[in-house]
């Protein structure tokens, strides 16, 4: 016989299963957490997701910035918040694609994410992304812990998308944690003017793999521009067409790395990339940074809309950060 504490934890997960996203408060013990079906195929764009979905839980209930984006509210209409650079470290691969019953959704939650740092136009938050393992019989579903995600992002005007100064900053002064952030320095980065502050060369060698492609339109915001969430769809795409033509076989490494899970992703987030632009998407495999490259220009203009760094197990620890 299945007990009501079961029907309730199936209805719960139909419930996710139908309604792909959703954002809730547990009421007994406090934790907020936005919660997502996981895509294994396209993992990191699914942790990027839910990490930009949970962006405003950090934040005062008084503050506007709990407010439901694209509200009309006086607020928050002349204003918005977009990524400057997203790092993202995968740290438990295996309990992924791992569930006791293929019935269930593979559910990926970010909980409880903490400002790590605010500054005049910017702020800093960390995200704890867990991988939820259901279980039968009533009892309680475990959380796995999966991966991490830093996210960098700045607080700019709607009409001309340029830094301001953070609306009602004076409500946070209680919700900034700088002592619970953890460091991730180990993880390859580049950034885009790394030429000048720390003499790394990011010109796409003469043996880079070149991908000319077409920005989507399904992949923009309501700001008109492609989401941050999607660049490493992009990217991952660009890297899997590069090794599918074998062009890393000049590089015993890169070849074999190009094949091998991805465990981290930094995305620097230079210029935005509008719907039908064309795109050269530029790939190599970086020497110093032991690891893959992704820039993607704006052919039209010659403009670098961004710099994505792909690391696999064995990449070399860095010790940039931005």
């Amino acid at each position: 016989m299945t007990s009501k504490t079961e029907n309730n934890n199936n209805n719960d997960e139909l419930n996710f299963m139908h309604n792909e996203k959703q954002q809730v408060t547990n009421e007994s013990t406090g934790i907020q957490a936005t919660y997502i079906q996981i895509h294994e195929k396209n993992l990191s764009c699914t942790m990027f997701l839910c990490a930009d979905m949970a962006s405003n839980i950090p934040f005062p209930l008084d503050h506007p910035f709990r407010l439901p984006f694209g509200s009309n509210d006086e607020e928050i209409k002349d204003w918005t918040w977009v990524c400057r650079a997203n790092t993202l470290e995968i740290i438990n691969r295996d309990i992924i694609s791992y569930t006791p019953d293929f019935a269930n959704p593979r559910l990926l939650l970010s909980k409880e994410p903490i400002i790590t740092k605010i500054g005049n136009t910017s702020f800093d938050i960390q995200h704890n992304l867990y991988r939820r393992i259901i279980k039968s019989n009533g009892q309680p579903p475990e959380d796995i812990l999966i991966g991490r995600l830093w996210s960098k992002n700045v607080m700019v005007s709607r009409a001309e998308l340029r830094p301001i100064p953070i609306v009602r900053k004076e409500l946070l002064k209680n919700s900034v944690f700088p002592d619970k952030l953890i460091n991730y320095d180990h993880i390859p980065k580049v950034i885009g003017n790394t030429q000048k502050d720390v003499g790394i060369d990011l010109t796409p060698p003469s043996n880079a793999f070149i991908w000319n492609t077409v920005s989507r339109i399904t992949d923009c915001d309501n700001l008109g521009h492609i989401n941050n969430t999607k660049y490493t769809t992009i990217a991952e795409e660009a890297l899997s067409i590069a090794a599918y033509k074998n062009a890393f076989n000049y590089h015993p490494i890169a070849s074999a790395n190009a094949n091998l899970p991805i465990t981290t992703i930094h995305v620097e987030y230079i210029d935005q990339i509008k719907p039908f632009e064309d795109l050269e998407i530029a790939v190599w495999y970086h020497e110093i940074v032991k690891a893959f490259i992704i820039r993607m220009k704006i052919k039209s203009s010659g403009v670098i809309a961004s710099y994505v760094t792909i690391g696999h197990e064995g990449s070399k620890p860095m010790s940039w950060s931005l």
